[in-house]
């Protein structure tokens, strides 16, 4: 979808703490840390910001600029990223733990036992290959398609986000609003779209070259959407599913649509 304002990035580092008196530590201001240097890309749209300064306090994003415009406080951390690109990154929680039969790459309610759980959550696997046929994966392997085992990483999105929902409930009504906006626009312009109103509105295709003629279509005008091929996509169809969220505003919502009406001409 539309990149939103919110500026989500992944850094990876090796720090070495660099040695100071306990008088400096004290006056450190808790969890404040300024990142220096890199060349960032803030997913908004805008051009890369070159000798970026982003400041981060308490795990939130407070500050973004060029280094020497933002106002850093005092004693905060810095960590100097000269020569790195920093940019936005998308973490996918989709998992099926427990339904899966690995052995016949099937998946079912009968499957879900306790016994079945436990394994899926004792065992992991990876597949590394060069080969181009390897890609076929993508799309021949059920297991591969649902994820079994979240990472770390996702977990912990996982609880920020519903820690997020429970500080916040107000976000779950700009959520809908924007779901129904965007169901209810969609159905209007003649797409054929799943039954009820949802935050993940699913556009469906009998036909995967239209789907995907459609899907290129969107991206030349800065649309994106997850596009799902036959064998994830039910009754042998492909989806376009658009992802609502309360970080939309309403003309972002619009803008979308009639990047739907744009494309389908196109194509």
């Amino acid at each position: 979808m539309l990149p939103s304002r919110l500026l989500v990035a992944a850094v990876c580092l090796a720090l070495v703490p660099a040695c100071s008196s306990r008088s400096e530590e004290q006056a450190r201001p808790t969890g404040v840390t300024v990142f220096e240097g890199a060349r960032l890309i803030t997913g908004d749209g805008s051009p890369p910001i070159e000798d970026s300064a982003f400041i981060v306090e308490n795990n939130q994003f407070t500050q973004v600029g060029r280094r020497g415009e933002v106002q850093v406080p005092a004693g905060a951390a810095r960590v100097d990223l000269t020569g790195k690109t920093v940019m936005p990154t998308m973490v996918d929680l989709h998992g099926h733990i427990g339904f899966q039969n690995v052995a016949e790459g099937t998946m079912s309610k009968e499957t879900f036992t306790r016994d079945n759980l436990i394994d899926h959550l004792d065992t992991g696997g990876f597949c590394v290959s060069d080969h181009p046929e390897a890609e076929l994966i993508r799309y021949g392997s059920r297991p591969y398609i649902f994820t079994a085992s979240p990472c770390p990483a996702v977990i912990a999105s996982t609880r920020a986000a519903l820690n997020k929902l429970r500080s916040e409930p107000e976000l779950r009504v700009l959520l809908w609003n924007n779901a129904r906006r965007l169901y209810r626009s969609l159905q209007e312009m003649g797409f054929r779209l799943g039954p009820e109103v949802s935050p993940i509105v699913a556009v469906r295709f009998e036909q995967r070259e239209e789907a995907i003629g459609l899907w290129n279509a969107l991206l030349d005008q800065g649309v994106y959407v997850n596009m799902i091929l036959p064998p994830a996509a039910p009754d042998g169809g492909s989806l376009l599913r658009c992802s609502a969220t309360a970080a939309h505003t309403p003309d972002q919502i619009d803008r979308i649509c009639k990047a739907f009406v744009t494309a389908r001409a196109l194509t």
